[in-house]
């Protein structure tokens, strides 16, 4: 029977070779090693993955279940900023989905998390500033976004990503 790391890094290549039905089922099978003997830090991560596979399938709900499992493991762990980008994952879900309010809570917990702790780097940071601040523009209409604009914008052009830095600009710009 593989170890799950040798199952993950065959799900890893499966995903890279476009198998994503092959990564699916070596996630599953590492999951299920991981539930019976794993370290819970290695679920969590596991399950993250799962999550970002399933967010890529097709009449899939984006993965959710398996991001909000990780979530749960993660914060009875030390590893702040790997809960910080899980959370900001779970909130771009819940954002797709609809799940607005689940959206902006997320996103404002990960991004919260990164601050407090100084945990991640400074594109962490950005993205999940940039999360927190497509939620609170579709919730609020735009009142509390542009001080989250205004964060993502200068992390970004901290980080060097120009991109980003023109993304928070042009939505600064609509939001007067």
């Amino acid at each position: 029977m593989p170890q799950p790391d040798e199952l993950l890094a065959e799900a890893a290549r499966a995903k890279k070779e476009g198998r994503p039905e092959a990564a699916r089922q070596a996630i599953l099978t590492a999951i299920a090693l991981l539930r019976e003997n794993g370290s819970r830090i290695e679920l969590a991560s596991a399950l993250r993955i799962l999550g970002e596979l399933e967010r890529s399938r097709s009449g899939s709900d984006g993965g959710i279940a398996a991001y909000e499992e990780s979530v749960a493991i993660l914060r009875g762990e030390n590893d702040l900023a790997k809960l910080a980008h899980t959370l900001r994952h779970l909130g771009d879900i819940h954002r797709h989905l609809g799940n607005l309010n689940a959206a902006v809570t997320c996103c404002e917990e990960a991004f919260a998390i990164y601050q407090q702790h100084h945990c991640g780097s400074q594109l962490d940071r950005a993205n999940a500033a940039r999360s927190a601040a497509l939620a609170q523009e579709i919730v609020s209409g735009g009142r509390d976004a542009a001080a989250r604009w205004v964060v993502a914008r200068d992390l970004y052009e901290a980080a060097g990503v120009a991109a980003g830095v023109t993304e928070s600009s042009t939505h600064l710009a609509a939001l007067g």
